[in-house]
């Protein structure tokens, strides 16, 4: 097995020192003498070419047996054009079949096609395809038809091929259906020929959009397996936000070849062709039957850093001092100060953000290298930070003022933070929505119309619009998954005893040992940033900290293939939009064609979940309670009481406000057999995946405080049936009730353009299962996606 080297950069040092630029066309035969063996001397030992059009099959074998007179073989025919697409698909498809035909003509093994439709907007957003926000022709914007209908094409040209002894390369590329390794994935597992595979071109994954989807890395882990030929570049990608402007650092130009680095950071020149391929000679001496493989040269590397780089990266270009904790902190307080009057997400404003960031910059100059040093981030209103307001969104505590700091504040902050801000709830946490009469209402980023969610909305509107990179929030509810769902980004709430409790509303930041169900969490726009989040604020409370030690598994899976993923059957009694159960749908089978088991079921105890949402009502109300004054719980009760004998949902939450002690250790005993319930499913299922909401983000609906009789009339629409608006608790009780890891994330669009979210819940104090499963699954759907009101810098 010979190791074969081909050369596909035929553009700019093909032709140089001419001033032509013709991508992917074939030298003249005067400049082919010069290029060809310049090839050769550089060490290839095969070349892809363009298809030449007015080529016949003698033409064809004349330029195979010229390629073979300067020690070369043709080793791939370049094709390319979107399939799928109305204005391409059959210029595109004749282009194909005509590749695979001249490869049978020079010998060439390899059809390398890249799946590029043209922009629908040639003068809009994302038509140029490199380093933009939005990208025309790439797979987030195409539907589950555009793959099948290109899948089908592939197909049938694959079997023409696969008589030649010739197999098709989709390289992965921006503009096209096939833009990154998930995408790859799927239209290969649709197409389902041996001999049509990837070509994970390194470089494109970086040209793509202003943040890539991927590292380099990720996708040579996801497509080596699948891969039949290689595009690898020498290739750097530089990123700055113009807030860098002034420490020289710029935007910088380059082609499809290689990009272009600084000439301090370059030294000498490299050679004129500089991009390459690796393959292997199949036992053939001419290595005209090349099968892709990688080897080991001109690895990518990037530091792209803007308002929507994921934290994780943002504290790597921190370490490597590319960018300051100043400089960070300014990009995210301009970016709140252009759009948050709109978006009303953070509404406490934190004491000298910029000098906490000249200190953090300070403590890295001296060595110091905390988990969070440098980075902003945004806190819950209700999280008591020492000097600002924790007013619960309650006007009789609009003067409070915290004098210490919470426990994942103090965490938090401890960890080197910059704290930006809090952000915005709903009165005492109580609302999937996020209006007060202190600080207004928060709308939903992706449509001012709607609700971004609750409690922690404001928080999931800033991370989802680009104003925080992390976000941490309180869940009882959904209070934090709901968000991250209605608003597209990722939201964990952890085990219950997995981090602090305490530290949250005007009173005393100590623990309380009976207040259960409740715990706090961070919303981030990646799974990884989540983690970060968790590993910096998990640990025992106050007093339990002195012996007690927090080492959280490692997830059980890093990788689909093996992985026992549940999928919870529908609850008949309680409708979800046609949106949520597609969504949960599409990703079981993606998840099952990735190689994990799937499978519909549930803990066996959860039966028709009745019981299960009747003792978690009862139990929330009893814990909710406390955060309202007497007079406040009787006029609830006597309202419950008026619809309790015809609801069993109402009498449920009645039993909540007249509880007494002995009802609460007996509903406390009924929680221990679904918990024990838990424990033995996730013997057999490493994941539970469940919707998190009934449908995307609806409408504002203006409600008073204190609550009246009129909030237990409030309903919302899931596709024309009126659902009552309590049952919205149903799916984040599944995980609340018995304190299980739960995990929001991405899952696609509506039909509408409204984000839909699910959950993945996980075993108990197993939090880096569900995190890890919900960025793999989400990854099928395409991850988080900016919001286009808010997707500029």
């Amino acid at each position: 097995m010979a190791r074969v080297k081909l050369c596909y950069a035929l553009r700019r040092g093909v032709f140089y020192p001419s001033a032509r630029d013709e991508f992917g066309e074939m030298p003249p035969r005067a400049e082919r003498r010069r290029y060809l063996p310049l090839v050769k001397e550089i060490g290839f030992d095969a070349v892809e070419v363009g298809v030449d059009e007015a080529a016949d099959e003698h033409a064809a074998r004349e330029l195979a047996r010229e390629v073979q007179d300067y020690g070369l073989v043709i080793g791939a025919v370049r094709a390319g054009g979107g399939l799928a697409h109305p204005l391409s698909s059959s210029r595109a498809g004749q282009k194909l079949e005509r590749a695979i035909r001249y490869a049978g003509w020079t010998g060439a093994s390899i059809v390398n096609t890249a799946l590029v439709a043209p922009p629908t907007h040639p003068d809009g957003p994302g038509a140029g395809r490199q380093g933009e926000q939005v990208s025309q022709g790439g797979s987030r914007t195409s539907s589950e038809q555009d793959f099948v209908l290109t899948a089908d094409r592939l197909r049938s040209a694959g079997r023409v091929a696969g008589d030649l002894d010739v197999s098709i390369a989709i390289e992965v590329h921006q503009g096209s259906i096939a833009d990154n390794s998930t995408a790859t994935l799927h239209l290969l597992d649709l197409v389902g020929l041996r001999n049509v595979g990837a070509n994970p071109d390194l470089g494109n994954i970086y040209w793509h959009y202003e943040y890539p989807d991927e590292t380099a890395e990720t996708a040579i882990v996801a497509l080596a397996p699948r891969a039949v030929y290689w595009h690898c570049k020498n290739l750097q990608r530089l990123l700055r936000d113009r807030s860098n402007a002034r420490r020289g650092v710029r935007r910088l130009p380059g082609g499809r070849g290689c990009a272009r680095r600084r000439r301090a950071q370059q030294g000498p020149p490299r050679s004129r062709v500089r991009a390459a391929c690796a393959g292997r000679a199949r036992g053939r001496k001419d290595a005209s039957h090349l099968r892709g493989r990688l080897i080991g040269w001109g690895m990518l590397s990037t530091t792209a850093i803007d308002s929507f780089a994921p934290a994780g990266a943002m504290l790597a270009a921190l370490r490597e001092r590319s960018v300051s904790s100043a400089e960070l902190t300014e990009l995210h307080l301009d970016r709140i100060a252009r759009h948050n009057a709109a978006l009303n997400a953070v509404v406490v404003p934190a004491d000298d953000p910029r000098g906490v960031a000249a200190a953090a910059d300070a403590a890295r100059a001296r060595g110091e290298n905390r988990p969070l040093l440098g980075l902003p981030v945004t806190l819950k209103e209700s999280m008591n930070v020492r000097g600002l307001p924790t007013t619960a969104g309650v006007p009789d505590l609009a003067d409070y003022r915290a004098t210490e700091d919470g426990a994942i504040a103090r965490r938090v902050l401890g960890a080197g933070a910059v704290l930006l801000g809090k952000t915005n709830i709903p009165p005492m946490l109580a609302d999937w929505q996020s209006a007060n009469a202190i600080y207004g209402r928060t709308v939903n980023p992706w449509d001012a119309s709607r609700t971004p969610g609750g409690s922690t909305g404001g928080g999931a509107a800033a991370v989802a619009a680009g104003l925080s990179p992390l976000e941490f929030g309180s869940d009882i509810g959904g209070s934090i998954r709901v968000p991250a769902a209605f608003c597209g980004v990722f939201g964990h709430k952890p085990s219950e005893t997995a981090l602090p409790r305490s530290g949250q509303f005007a009173q005393p930041v100590r623990p309380n040992a009976a207040a259960v169900m409740g715990v706090q969490g961070p919303l981030a726009r990646t799974a990884e940033d989540l983690e970060l989040g968790l590993d910096v604020t998990s640990g025992p409370d106050a007093g339990e900290d002195v012996a007690w030690r927090l080492e959280l598994p490692p997830a059980r899976a890093d990788q689909l293939p093996g992985l026992r993923v549940a999928i919870l059957p529908a609850i008949d009694w309680l409708p979800v939009s046609a949106a949520v159960r597609e969504a949960l749908d599409t990703v079981a089978s993606r998840l099952a064609r990735a190689g994990a088991t799937v499978q519909v079921t549930q803990p066996a105890a959860f039966g028709d979940v009745r019981g299960h949402h009747v003792l978690y009502l009862s139990m929330l109300n009893a814990a909710m309670s406390v955060r309202f004054n007497a007079d406040e719980r009787a006029q609830q009760a006597e309202q419950l009481g008026r619809r309790a004998a015809d609801s069993e949902w109402a009498a449920a939450r009645l039993a909540g406000l007249r509880a007494i002690v002995a009802d609460w250790f007996a509903w406390h005993a009924r929680r221990e057999a679904y918990r024990a319930a838990f424990r033995e499913f996730f013997a057999e299922w490493d994941v539970l995946l469940a919707p998190i909401t009934l449908g995307a983000a609806f409408p504002h609906v203006d409600t008073k405080w204190p609550p009246d009789e009129t909030d237990l009339d409030r309903t919302m629409d899931i596709d024309g049936q009126q659902i009552p608006y309590g049952h919205q608790l149903v799916y984040p009780g599944l995980a609340t009730l018995c304190g299980q890891p739960a995990t929001a994330f991405p899952a696609g669009l509506s039909p509408a353009g409204l984000p839909i979210g699910l959950q993945a819940i996980g075993p108990y104090l197993e939090d880096r299962t569900p995190i890890r499963v919900a960025g793999l699954a989400s990854r099928e759907m395409g991850g988080f996606t900016r919001p286009p009101a808010y997707s500029g810098a």
